[in-house]
């Protein structure tokens, strides 16, 4: 699936949501980095994605950001803190069931 991914064009990819599939967070962050259209993002089920946090800080474009919901997932309050800084145009935000990551 890896290799799949990579050769996605995903520019102007407006909503992306994945759910109980098993994929690597890495691969996750690599795929949302090739995107910069997003308004809508949902991501259930990723217990790691604390792992991979400056990846997917620094790799995904959250400037047309309109929605983010996580659910299910381990992310630190830092993690969460440097995504919404970066998402100016954000207006819903839902977040539940998320473990939180300590270190």
């Amino acid at each position: 699936l890896g290799s799949s991914v990579s050769q996605l064009d995903c520019s102007r990819l407006k909503t992306f949501s994945i759910s109980g599939v098993d994929l690597d967070d890495k691969i996750l962050c690599n795929f949302l980095a090739k995107t910069s259209q997003l308004e809508n993002i949902t991501i259930s089920g990723f217990r790691s994605l604390v792992k991979f946090g400056e990846d997917f800080i620094n790799g995904v474009d959250f400037s047309k950001l309109k929605n983010l919901e996580l659910t299910d997932c381990t992310i630190s309050a830092e993690i969460l803190g440097k995504c919404l800084a970066k998402a100016p145009n954000l207006r819903k935000l839902k977040i539940y069931d998320n473990k939180p990551y300590i270190d």
